[in-house]
């Protein structure tokens, strides 16, 4: 099983869970995409007792796998072999009809669209491509909708060919991306003229995307640990394994490739709350992004455009704050105060303090500890740039309904 995609990693994470669960288990573990004849006769020599490959690589490789007579569960049933798999070996199945199924019913819930596709993967004959493509086209199908088929070959030039607004679905994230790239060169505005959804919610491709990918989010993990269970039984009870495998905890993470943007004051508001609940637990810019779920682009605009600040500062300058209150409320060790309100260690600390306020954590509580003014009161008046929340104030709020729930 190969680790380039976050979907393999997070399967390969379920097997080794399982493994880990079991002592009386080892595995021989081969990073490769596809299992090769060569491969699983070594396998043999060391000793294995059965063998989980992704897929195979040829007939060689099926031929050998069959005349082993070890019990095989393969992920992916290779186009040259039977739809029935020899009584030792077992081809996953799964749902992932329900998958499109899924990706169809959420793109009609948020719009009406002028056209509805789907782009397979670059490897379009697929078995779990085509059940995709299989569920999306059959809802759709459903409800009157047709739906284009992308035929290959210049994906810009296909996607600049649809009737807009459409709502695209992809095979898988990979695929979303360059979706993504083509509608960028072709001058698509994202989602008012194309809504952009994909499959496995692959975080390093989606949430940092030049626009925030959505996707459907399969638990990759469970669906490792359930394919080994499944042969862990075969190998203890010498039965044939059926190779159905449900997959679990389906679910869209919206972004903003099928949101509509969100008001800035709104955005502005719930980031300064993500930031003011959680600066002090190791809140980074890259984890604010995903919380809010845009760009990173868009969200510096909008710091700079509404508070005159980045995104950085204002998480920043949230933390300092809780160490104002610890350097007025008591006499923590200043390596305490450090570790509590989320720095990486008391010399970061005390650089960006004395940067800010232009003297040390211990003059600072020299002149102003224990006083008998409110901490509140001394805080805003030393520290006006802290008070983000006070910034925010001056925001024009026109959703106070949305931000009271």
């Amino acid at each position: 099983m190969g680790l380039d995609t976050s979907a393999r990693r997070e399967m390969l994470s379920g097997i080794f869970r399982f493994v880990n669960s079991n002592t009386n288990w080892s595995i021989l573990y081969r990073q490769t995409d596809a299992l090769d004849s060569t491969m699983i006769e070594d396998a043999l020599k060391e000793g294995v007792s059965g063998i989980l490959a992704s897929e195979l690589s040829d007939s060689n490789a099926y031929n050998t796998l069959q005349k082993c007579a070890l019990p095989a569960l393969v992920q992916r049933r290779p186009n040259f072999a039977p739809e029935q798999a020899p009584h030792n070996m077992a081809w996953v199945e799964t749902d992932n009809v329900n998958v499109g199924r899924c990706g169809a019913e959420y793109l009609m819930s948020i719009g009406r669209f002028a056209c509805y596709a789907f782009i397979p993967p670059e490897f379009p004959d697929a078995i779990w491509a085509r059940q995709r493509k299989e569920g999306f086209c059959s809802v759709l199908k459903k409800s009157g909708n047709m739906c284009q088929i992308f035929p290959g070959g210049s994906v810009r030039e296909w996607i600049s060919s649809l009737k807009l607004p459409a709502a695209v679905f992809c095979a898988y994230d990979q695929r979303s991306l360059q979706v993504l790239s083509a509608c960028i060169h072709a001058g698509m505005k994202i989602p008012s003229h194309l809504a952009i959804l994909g499959v496995d919610n692959d975080e390093l491709l989606c949430a940092t995307a030049p626009v925030p990918l959505s996707s459907i989010s399969l638990d990759h993990e469970a669906f490792g640990f359930d394919m080994i269970a499944m042969l862990a039984r075969s190998m203890k009870s010498n039965s044939r394994m059926t190779g159905l495998i449900p997959l679990k905890n389906i679910k869209i993470v919206e972004r903003e490739s099928t949101k509509p943007p969100v008001p800035a004051d709104v955005l502005i508001r719930r980031a300064l709350d993500h930031i003011s609940q959680n600066a002090t637990h190791g809140l980074t810019i890259q984890g604010l992004i995903r919380h809010m779920a845009v760009s990173e682009r868009l969200l510096y605009l909008r710091f700079r455009e509404l508070l005159n600040t980045t995104p950085g500062e204002a998480i920043l300058d949230a933390k300092l704050k809780t160490v104002v209150k610890h350097l007025h409320h008591g006499r923590e060790k200043l390596n305490v105060i450090s570790d509590t309100c989320g720095f990486r260690s008391r010399k970061h600390l005390s650089r960006a303090f004395k940067k800010h306020f232009g003297m040390s954590m211990r003059e600072y509580r020299i002149l102003y500890g224990k006083r008998s003014d409110s901490v509140a009161d001394r805080s805003n008046t030393l520290y006006p740039k802290l008070d983000v929340s006070s910034q925010a104030e001056a925001v024009d709020i026109t959703h106070r309904k949305y931000l009271r729930k």
